[in-house]
């Protein structure tokens, strides 16, 4: 979590829009963890299997960046963190 509030206000001043997808825990507890971290972009809730089918998630945490017309560039199993998920984006 804080790699991904780091890359969230790294990118403040660009197009950029960092979300979170809860797969298996629950909401309430997932958005309190986020929001201890400073985290202040959206955690949304996946009540569907057809979005874990769309991408193909098959466990967590799993790191998608998805440009503006919705083509997939990253795909990692693993977070995205540091200097190389600013360098991938």
């Amino acid at each position: 979590m804080p790699s991904m509030v780091s890359l969230d206000r790294a990118m403040a001043d660009k197009p950029f829009q960092m979300l979170t997808i809860v797969f298996n825990d629950d909401h309430k507890m997932a958005d309190s963890f986020a929001r201890q971290f400073g985290a202040t972009f959206p955690v949304l809730s996946n009540p569907s299997p057809e979005l874990n089918e769309a991408y193909m998630i098959t466990g967590v945490p799993e790191t998608f960046i998805i440009d503006a017309d919705v083509f997939c560039f990253i795909n990692s199993s693993a977070p995205i963190t540091g200097i190389h998920g600013r360098r991938e984006i």
